[in-house]
């Protein structure tokens, strides 16, 4: 079956109030993605239904009746039996089997129509969408405007050009320096910084958030998802063998959550002791499986 763009799931996800519009979003690949895991489901679930309903079972419909809180049966054999025959206790197989058929044949009916939009959907072409509209433009026609959605490039630009105030070391502390030449606290944030830079994740050292509990704190890596466009803050403890240090992270953890920032959503979380180093390759990892 044809596979269905971003840009066509837009059209439709925006004629319906479905896509976020915020200034600035861009379709989130996941979107085209989801609907195609939708499409896959559904041409299962025709191969499964079709197969079950061409095996031989009762035909016709099954007919039920409340008798003060006691349920009967009746089998209509076609259009025509509205009352149909009643059934008895003990072919209550015979019911549920004739049950089932009716629920797998709706389930068929139902699947098929909703693949039948998705590939009407699939084939259309849609001449322009939102996004080239902007990357069609020229130069000077781009300075006039206030885009709705900008490239990646432009975006990421914008995006790393925040100014913030940044940390000033003290002397005599540790001089750890990344591949781009940033100053960080540890050898692990060494780490992480350089995968983010070779996986092409754009982020922010120690950006400023306001969390209610702690006021203004430093979160250690404010990145962004190019894809999606979706911000996370990674936070990495360095030392959770220390008792104390162990106590005030996990409180910090409940800070996040109580300002609605979720691990997972909102927040990268990466630990290690001094028993139990860093990894990097679960470090890569789970820079892969949030920021790409």
């Amino acid at each position: 079956m044809e596979e269905i763009s971003k840009e066509q799931i837009y059209r439709v996800l925006r004629r319906f109030g479905r896509l976020d519009s915020r200034e600035g979003e861009k379709v989130d690949d996941f979107l085209a993605l989801e609907l195609n895991r939708r499409k896959e489901f559904l041409e299962k679930i025709v191969i499964e239904k079709t197969a079950a309903l061409a095996q031989s079972g009762p035909e016709g419909r099954l007919r039920c009746v409340d008798r003060n809180g006691r349920p009967e049966y009746y089998w209509r054999k076609d259009g025509k039996d509205v009352t149909g025959a009643y059934i008895p206790v003990g072919k209550r197989e015979f019911a549920a089997a004739l049950a089932q058929r009716n629920y797998d044949q709706a389930v068929l009916n139902y699947a098929k129509e909703e693949l039948r939009l998705i590939k009407q959907l699939a084939k259309k072409r849609a001449a322009h969408n939102i996004e080239n509209i902007y990357e069609e433009y020229g130069f000077a026609r781009r300075a006039l405007v206030n885009p709705v959605w900008v490239p990646d490039d432009e975006f990421v630009a914008k995006w790393q050009q925040t100014k913030y105030k940044k940390r000033v070391f003290k002397e005599g502390e540790p001089e750890f320096f990344t591949k781009r030449g940033e100053r960080v606290m540890s050898k692990t944030e060494i780490l992480i910084a350089n995968i983010l830079s070779d996986l092409g994740v754009p982020y922010l050292y120690e950006y400023p958030l306001y969390l209610t509990a702690r006021g203004w704190i430093k979160t250690d890596f404010t990145t962004l998802n190019v894809r999606t466009r979706r911000i996370r803050f990674w936070e990495h403890f360095g030392k959770m063998g220390d008792p104390d240090y162990c106590a005030d992270r996990l409180e910090k953890i409940l800070d996040y959550e109580r300002d609605g920032y979720f691990p997972g959503t909102h927040l990268i979380i990466t630990h290690e002791t001094q028993e139990r180093p860093a990894d990097t390759r679960l470090l890569e990892a789970v820079a892969r499986h949030y920021l790409l």
